[in-house]
């Protein structure tokens, strides 16, 4: 039986607490600057004395069995920033088992509530939510420098403790966990409907090139079957999945070729892969019961009106655990809200005909320049969801 590393210390020290200490350990060669900085450290000993001070630290996990670690200065800063510096081995540590290093750079605004209330539990973000924003950033800074140091300890990455390795646990999961980043996948929040002062993850976009899992899946059955449909070979235009968690919000009537999306292509179609139960009382998908539409029936980037829809009455389609579903983008479609207490979580593969050419690269370049996700919107500027 292999025994789980422990972790009995965590804590987070802001850079004035540390700077005393990395200065002596580099020579006296501190650098001031204005942004805040956290450390959180993590140990195997219980009220361990952690001899650590640094200006910056990417990310380490160090572990071992043999009860003596060596905890180098220049793992902590990089090998280029540590010969800068002249740093020397730190200390070595005997008889701890794990530990876990992490540091936070106060840099761009980011949802300090939202993000909380996802990866640390509604109670911390409950308490960020009563602080002025100074104080938030900084305590935010602090918890998820100490969670992240933790789970390092532990051996468990981004997540709750215990919880299953990375590569693990389901694909939505893993990227439901991972800290939203500029540049990446693109994570879109949406207010709570019965208290919009909690932030809801809404819809991830943008995801399959960055995780292995959904890269090979967009490339299999699921790009046959839609080559089988459209009789031709197909290229992936878009990867999305909506979570519509408890409390969500639905989407109104529309037609996905609305969203300016004819200046990709002419025709697309999307296989809806359901990861949850999708039922009547969280919001199923409801379709359109009437012969196909050929064409767009109202104006691109305006949901569909009550008049524009009366020919098209839609019928729910609700759907089990891995059901598919496949629809064109022509096809008007909308869903209800989810009045239930848990998710309904559903992927959407887009594909086009590949003589169409390959437009997903310049279509999430044209979607981050119009509407960007919420860790890479500029403070002030508003941005509104159309279709």
């Amino acid at each position: 039986m292999i025994q789980a590393p422990r972790c009995d210390t965590a804590l987070s020290l802001d850079r004035s607490h540390v700077h005393e200490s990395k200065a002596a350990l580099v020579g006296g060669k501190s650098q001031r600057r204005a942004n805040l900085s956290i450390v959180g450290i993590a140990t195997g000993e219980p009220d361990g004395a952690i001899p650590l001070g640094v200006e910056r630290i990417e990310q380490i996990h160090h572990a071992g069995t043999d009860g003596e670690q060596l905890l180098n200065l220049g793992h902590l800063m990089g090998r280029e920033h540590a010969r800068a510096h002249g740093v020397t081995p730190l200390a070595k540590i005997r008889g701890w088992a794990s530990v876990g290093v992490d540091v936070e750079l106060a840099r761009r605004p980011v949802d300090e509530v939202a993000i909380a209330a996802r990866m640390l539990g509604e109670g911390v973000a409950q308490r960020l939510r009563a602080l002025d924003p100074a104080t938030r950033q900084r305590e935010f800074l602090r918890a998820w420098a100490r969670h992240e140091a933790e789970l390092k300890c532990l051996g468990v990455g981004i997540g709750e403790a215990g919880a299953a390795p990375a590569g693990q646990r389901p694909w939505v999961e893993e990227l439901e966990r991972r800290p939203e980043r500029p540049g990446v996948e693109m994570v879109y929040h949406e207010p709570k409907l019965d208290d919009p002062s909690v932030r809801l993850v809404q819809r991830i976009e943008n995801f399959c090139e960055f995780h292995a899992g959904f890269g090979e899946l967009v490339q299999g059955r699921l790009q046959s079957a839609i080559e089988a449909l459209i009789n031709e070979p197909a290229v992936l235009f878009k990867d999305k999945i909506n979570f519509k968690k408890a409390g969500g919000a639905g989407f109104e009537a529309h037609q996905d070729q609305q969203a300016g999306w004819s200046v990709y292509a002419p025709l697309f179609v999307t296989a809806l892969v359901s990861i949850d139960a999708a039922t009547l009382a969280n919001g199923c998908l409801e379709i359109a019961d009437a012969p196909r539409a050929a064409g767009l029936i109202g104006e691109e980037w305006k949901p569909l009106t009550g008049s524009q829809m009366a020919g098209y009455p839609t019928i729910p389609v609700p759907c089990a655990p891995g059901d598919v579903l496949f629809f064109d983008s022509y096809v008007p479609h909308a869903s209800k809200a989810n009045a239930t207490d848990s998710a309904r979580r559903i992927l959407y593969l887009t594909y086009n005909a590949k003589s169409y050419g390959d437009h997903r690269a310049q279509y999430f370049a044209d979607k981050r320049a119009n509407f960007p996700p919420d860790v890479e919107r500029k403070p002030g500027t508003e941005y509104r969801f159309r279709v």
